[in-house]
């Protein structure tokens, strides 16, 4: 009963508590950041290449259906030629990267 007569005894017991509160929390956080770091990993590791690849392939797509839109503004032939022969080297690049993800995952 001397917990209950001596201030100092009691505080001494919550500093001890608050001790272990925090000594949890950075347990359950260092467990925490491994699992991230292992999620990072798996995701930098041989997983990059396909996730820079499909990335490529959706800035391709994007950057050619914008294409598209803009030649249906124009109105200059030469332009309009000049266009078309861009958006088919565009959809050649997309067949690429297609492919290239088909062989990365299969």
């Amino acid at each position: 009963m001397k917990f209950r007569n001596s201030v100092g005894a009691r505080l001494m017991m919550s500093f001890a508590g608050v001790i272990v509160v925090f000594g949890v929390a950075v347990g359950v956080s260092i467990g925490r950041l491994a699992t991230f770091n292992s999620a990072v990993s798996e995701i930098t590791g041989a997983e990059f290449d396909k996730v820079e690849t499909a990335h490529s392939w959706f800035a391709s797509l994007s950057d050619s259906m914008r294409q598209k839109r803009s030649m249906l503004l124009m109105a200059d032939k030469t332009q309009l030629q000049a266009e078309i022969l861009r958006a088919r080297e565009i959809i050649g690049k997309r067949d690429e990267y297609r492919d290239s993800l088909t062989t990365d995952i299969q």
